[in-house]
């Protein structure tokens, strides 16, 4: 098995010309380090007199016992030696062509060097070739093994090692063919090259050399040949080994399953750190827009802060000015004690005047005292003060007819400064919009929050006993209520109201729980209170957050 491994590797030498003599060698170690040929020294030929019959059958490196008849036995071994007799002529004419061919290699490369031009576009076609041959080598490594495991396994039939080795025999035919072949070619290159016969006569020369040196080489073939029957001794522990070898492989086909299986594992660990890594980048990315809303809103926060501490010193100035018109007034009254008094005496009273329509106008009165100080809240929105005394004389003179300014002044200020609070208010609602934008989005994105298609965030907070309620129900619920800007609207107020006649985003929260259920409502703008909001008790363009907490169904 060793030879004939051999004589493949020499083959493929002869046939692919871009490899080297040394590239053989190094296969061949490569083949002994693998397994595939033993370590002892190999020689690939025997000597060209040596008779057929002095051929001893190579011995191959991994066998099983199998046990045949004498006569079988003898049948066999002399198949073999007509065999080996025809593998040694083939061999002998291999090394022929194969030392022929390296001269007209070495013949070739001396012309190319004559010629630079024509060399250099030859350099890079053999490069190319020689990857494509090394490629090649490769390739024809990797069947060399398979077919070496496959003779291995079937190693213990001789019958078959005979069919296998005049199937190689036939191979080895055919390569010698085509060797002579690629010589024949080579030849026709040489003959067109300019100066050939010179240089043909330098390599037969070399040739002539080569020869002198592997008649050396077959003297130590005599001596190697005796080196064989020793092999055949070692035949038996070759076996031995082959049995290690294969329980090796089996150890190592086991590690291979299991560094299989561990890699299957780091590839699961290596998708749910993938996992874990996108889960970390997605929370990172949402606390890096709640850091961005929060800057945003401390921004905002700041600015009302200066807004506030600039209303804190108009609001000193105003207390100043009221406790210094307090004191006038003050003056004022202890000066006018007598007239009061007679005033009050003159004073419109319904204890003297009973009437419905007394009532009525009393009652509107009342309620424009009411709407009054919501009024005030324009005047601060745009930036005014607000005079007490100056209102109050406005009012009397209006009823009294005595006007101290013609109607087109009163129209033109009051028209200016309507302007001004739609400024101030067009200006707060769209700071308000952005912010209500992020309260509803915030709420959106909380865990177990639904958002309905109208914009209503619904998020279950206590989902309460079963059944959930029906809008037939009558509850009684504690109501808090926020805005988007943080101010309280209502807080902890106790109301009793059917399911039906509650607004409609309050009836969806609602129905959601059961009785000791707490909902949470997010409403945006347009649901709530709208772009304008409230003047004077809920600013424009705001969100709402209602918090329903259901205390019990009232039968």
């Amino acid at each position: 098995m060793r030879n004939l491994l051999s004589v493949v590797v020499m083959i493929l030498g002869a046939v692919f010309s871009g490899i080297t003599e040394a590239d053989s060698t190094l296969l061949i170690e490569r083949l002994q380090r693998e397994g595939l040929l033993a370590p002892e020294p190999n020689i690939l030929f025997n000597d060209a007199d040596d008779k057929s019959g002095s051929v001893i059958p190579a011995v191959p490196l991994l066998t099983r016992p199998e046990p045949v008849t004498q006569a079988k036995s003898t049948v066999v071994v002399k198949k073999s030696a007509l065999q080996q007799t025809e593998l040694s002529q083939l061999k002998r004419k291999l090394r022929t062509l194969q030392h022929e061919l390296q001269a007209l290699r070495k013949q070739n490369e001396a012309l190319k060097n004559r010629q630079p031009d024509v060399a250099t576009q030859q350099a890079e076609a053999f490069r190319d070739e020689n990857k494509q041959l090394h490629l090649q080598l490769l390739a024809s490594e990797k069947q060399l093994a398979e077919n070496a495991r496959r003779y291995e396994k079937q190693v213990g039939v001789l019958t078959a090692r005979a069919e296998e080795l005049q199937t190689q025999m036939t191979r080895l035919q055919l390569a010698a063919n085509e060797a002579v072949s690629q010589k024949a070619l080579l030849e026709q290159q040489l003959a067109k090259q300019p100066d050939s016969d010179k240089t043909v006569a330098t390599q037969r020369a070399e040739a002539e050399k080569l020869r002198t040196q592997l008649a050396a080489a077959n003297q130590k073939t005599t001596v190697l040949s005796e080196n064989i029957a020793t092999l055949e001794k070692a035949a038996q522990a070759n076996t031995a080994r082959t049995v290690a070898l294969e329980q090796s492989l089996n150890e190592a086909a086991s590690q291979k399953t299991l560094l299989e299986q561990q890699l299957a594992t780091q590839v699961g660990s290596e998708k749910a750190l993938t996992t874990q890594l996108a889960h970390c980048s997605k929370q990172n990315s949402e606390q890096l827009e709640q850091l961005n809303s929060a800057n945003n809103k401390i921004a905002e926060q700041l600015a009302r802060l200066g807004e506030l501490e600039q209303q804190t010193k108009k609001a000193d100035e105003e207390k100043k000015q009221a406790l210094a018109s307090l004191s006038t007034l003050q003056k004022e009254h202890d000066a006018a004690a007598p007239e009061l008094v007679k005033a009050k005496q003159s004073a419109y009273s319904l204890k003297t005047h009973k009437s419905e329509e007394s009532k009525i106008n009393y009652a509107y009165g009342a309620y424009y005292a009411v709407k009054v100080p919501h009024e005030f809240k324009a005047l601060e929105y745009a930036g005014h003060k607000f005079l007490p005394l100056a209102f109050q004389q406005g009012f009397k003179d209006k009823l009294a007819n005595t006007m101290q300014l013609s109607e087109e002044d009163v129209g033109r200020i009051l028209t200016r400064f309507d302007q001004q609070v739609a400024e101030v208010q067009g200006r707060e609602r769209e700071r308000n919009k952005k912010q209500s934008i992020q309260f509803v989005e915030r709420a959106a994105k909380a865990k177990g929050a639904e958002q309905a298609p109208n914009g209503v965030v619904y998020l279950v907070v206590k989902k309460g006993k079963t059944p959930l309620l029906t809008v037939n129900d009558t509850i009684r619920f504690r109501l808090d209520e926020k805005i988007s800007t943080g101010k309280k609207m209502s807080g902890g107020e106790i109301r009793v109201g059917r399911v039906s006649k509650l607004p409609e985003v309050m009836q969806q929260g609602v129905l959601r729980v059961g009785s000791g259920g707490k909902v949470r409502i997010t409403v945006p703008i347009e649901l709530a209170y709208g772009e304008q909001g409230i003047p004077g008790t809920v600013p424009p363009g705001v969100a709402s957050e209602i918090t329903m907490e259901i205390l019990g169904i009232v039968k």
